[in-house]
């Protein structure tokens, strides 16, 4: 999948799944360890489903710990992903799109679960978690995307 892009494009999209989870572990002020432990074995993983999520995943991992780390231009998510659906829109069929999208909002719902809760019990994610996944998911024009 990775020829369907412009260097350019490539390489900012390859940020992608680091900038939802930012977000999403950040709307709360913080992104505690098990969010990070949670991202970084999900990078880890060889089992995505989505062709393009797999690769991003797999350029991911080779960065380790590192991966954690948002440049400047990425700290303004908002603009930053507004970008990305454009490139995203441009470049793959709504199918596509769809497919990769839900892997990544499946992403930010279960960092926003890795931690929270008393003990570990009761509702997990947060209402500013929840608040920011659904301005994800409308950034991106899910719902559109989701309508037969």
């Amino acid at each position: 999948m990775r020829q369907q892009f412009a260097e350019v494009e490539w390489l900012n999209l390859v940020r992608l799944p680091v900038v939802v989870f930012q977000a999403v572990a950040l709307a709360d002020g913080k992104a505690d360890s098990g969010e990070q432990t949670y991202f970084l074995e999900y990078v880890q993983r060889t089992t995505h489903v989505d062709p393009l999520l797999k690769q991003l995943c797999y350029v991911l991992a080779e960065q380790g710990k590192d991966v954690l780390q948002l440049s400047e231009r990425e700290t303004d998510f908002r603009t930053y992903l507004e970008e990305m659906r454009r490139v995203l829109e441009n470049r793959l069929s709504p199918q596509e799109r769809r497919s990769f999208l839900a892997g990544l909002l499946c992403l930010g719902h279960h960092v926003a679960g890795a931690s929270g809760g008393f003990w570990g019990l009761g509702n997990r994610v947060s209402a500013v978690e929840s608040a920011r996944l659904e301005e994800i998911s409308a950034i991106f024009d899910l719902a559109k995307l989701l309508d037969p």
